[in-house]
């Protein structure tokens, strides 16, 4: 690989990097030593388990990666593309966190996902959907949405 010299240069590469991002669902799991000590390899033992279970191991990727840089806090995951993080991870955690990249039939959702300035897109493909009636569950995080005042609180959320 090429070194790169330059912050436009970092940049470029950021775009085409970007550009590459997949919507399938893939979790990865910190492998570092601090990870591994705190029982990392437990946790992507009992993550392939509980998809060879639900028979999602072609439908969601678990990978073992680099240091995430957070080694007290281990073991670290994210969970892309959703890009959520999770520390203090361990074994028992496994079904909670392939149930929040699949539907609640335990099948994965194919969707696209997209930024629109600091908003994110998201088109759910939902196979038999005319007149029916299904249940999408969508886990995500909200930051910054409450504020808190003397007279009167505030929560914000854009859906």
């Amino acid at each position: 690989m090429q070194k790169l010299k330059s912050p436009s240069e970092v940049n470029e590469m950021r775009l085409c990097l970007e550009a590459f991002e997949t919507t399938r669902p893939c979790i990865s799991v910190c492998a570092g030593s601090g990870c591994k000590a705190s029982g990392a390899q437990n946790v992507l033992d009992s993550l392939h388990r509980e998809l060879e279970r639900r028979g999602l191991e072609g439908a969601i990727d678990i990978k073992s990666t680099g240091c995430h840089g957070f080694c007290e806090k281990g073991p670290v995951m994210i969970v892309w593309p959703e890009k959520v993080f999770y520390n203090g991870v361990s074994q028992s955690d496994a079904k909670d966190i392939v149930n929040s990249v699949t539907n609640g039939a335990h099948q994965p959702m194919k969707y696209d996902s997209s930024r629109e300035r600091q908003y994110r897109k998201l088109k759910i493909y939902i196979d038999n959907a005319d007149n029916s009636v299904q249940t999408i569950i969508i886990e995500y995080t909200v930051s910054d949405a409450l504020r808190f005042f003397d007279d009167h609180d505030e929560f914000y959320w854009n859906i």
